[in-house]
């Protein structure tokens, strides 16, 4: 629940931060899910008091869990996935600086070679 509060104080002390009642949904739903709640807090732990945790960095954990929670809610349904990351690659803005970044490279090594097992799952390696 401090989790809930922490996104309801900010939206407090920062009033440029927008916390609707969608949001405080989605901040509910992430906390019962496992997977979710970890990706929510998986950065709180270098902070030592949750109050401490940048605005930012709870927007940003938000929208991994709320995808998080999406993409396990439509693990049966593998083309729309697909169309999700296709959407997403498409999106990334080659010209900023962000782009060659290593973390980058190190994150388009992981897709290839998960996308090498899942050809190999679906007899396409050939």
């Amino acid at each position: 629940m401090s989790i809930v509060f922490a996104f309801l104080r900010q939206h407090i002390i920062e009033p440029d931060f927008n916390n609707t009642h969608y949001d405080v949904r989605n901040e509910c739903k992430a906390l019962l899910d496992n997977e979710a709640y970890y990706t929510l807090t998986d950065s709180f732990d270098e902070y030592k008091d949750i109050k401490q945790v940048p605005v930012d960095k709870l927007s940003d954990n938000l929208d991994r869990a709320v995808d998080v929670k999406k993409n396990r809610d439509a693990r049966d349904k593998p083309v729309k996935l697909i169309e999700r990351a296709i959407a997403a690659l498409k999106s990334i803005d080659k010209k900023s600086p962000h782009y060659k970044k290593d973390d980058v490279k190190k994150k388009l090594k992981e897709l290839d070679e998960l996308i090498k097992k899942m050809k190999t799952e679906l007899g396409m390696d050939k």
